[in-house]
């Protein structure tokens, strides 16, 4: 009993531990889309001398004013309905101290997207290290829904093998399922479900890229973050084909055993 408390509150502590570390970067996004969407503002409503201020020592240069003019150009006029983060990169070691965070700024029928690039400081107020401005014809949402429209003819030729792998797979597991004679079947079934090598294309863009040390299942597979594009991941069915190979050879041998048939019934011609 006094083993199983100890246990008990060895859990718990490390969930504490581990519970510290994870809120730890969730604060620190926070803070810096804080600081982001004030820097955005500031651009917005022009006060370039606040944005000067600001700027990171390193990153100065004579033409800023210049540029920063440019950019509020491009905001429309009058507020926005709405103001969304749909993108921050956290550094993940203590040398890349960079965040970009982008920022979405929806006005009537204009879609606005800002990345303000930022570079941490011990004051808990991040500098600013410069914008990037770019107009939209829709929200990034809508822009990088999953639909069958308007795509390449590469896109359309990796799903199209997508699907035929992933159907391979279900196949040769069925028919593995419905095969006597091979052993620990159930593992060879959900064996046949991994994929090795993938192919991935941006849904969105349409770039794709080949991966050879690669293993998933099942063999295709498609993700997206918040607001990104849809990524298409396309394996090929490797474990299907050795299990099919593995089901000709003891097939080949002799050794698949056709099902039994219970107590069949005599044609009516034979003899008692």
């Amino acid at each position: 009993m006094r083993f199983a408390w100890l246990m008990v509150l060895a859990i718990c502590g490390l969930l504490a531990g581990c519970g510290q570390a994870a809120v730890v970067p969730y604060i620190t996004a926070a803070k810096d889309a804080s600081n982001a969407r004030m820097y955005a503002e500031m651009l917005r409503h022009g006060d370039f001398d606040q944005l000067d201020s600001h700027l990171d020592p390193i990153d100065r240069d004579p033409h800023d004013r210049e540029m920063f003019e440019r950019m509020a150009a491009d905001f429309p006029g009058g507020e926005p309905q709405t103001i969304k983060v749909v993108g921050l990169t956290v550094p993940n070691s203590a040398a890349a101290s960079r965040t970009d965070v982008s920022l979405e700024y929806e006005f009537p029928g204009q879609w606005v997207l800002v990345t303000v690039a930022l570079r941490g400081n011990d004051g808990g107020v991040a500098t600013l290290v410069g914008f990037r401005v770019q107009l939209m014809a829709d929200s990034l949402e809508h822009l990088n829904r999953f639909n069958l429209d308007w795509k390449t003819p590469d896109q359309y030729l990796i799903l199209a093998a997508g699907v035929c792998s992933l159907l391979f797979s279900l196949y040769v597991v069925v028919l593995c399922a419905q095969t006597k004679g091979i052993k620990i079947g159930w593992l060879w079934s959900v064996f046949s479900l991994v994929g090795v090598g993938s192919v991935t294309v941006n849904w969105t863009t349409g770039q794709w890229s080949v991966t050879v040390l690669s293993i998933g299942t099942p063999t295709i597979r498609a993700y997206h973050s918040p607001y990104g594009p849809w990524s298409l991941v396309v394996y090929l069915p490797v474990g299907a084909l050795l299990l099919l190979r593995y089901r000709w050879t003891i097939e080949a041998r002799g050794e698949v055993i056709a099902p039994r048939v219970e107590n069949p019934t005599p044609p009516p011609n034979a003899l008692p």
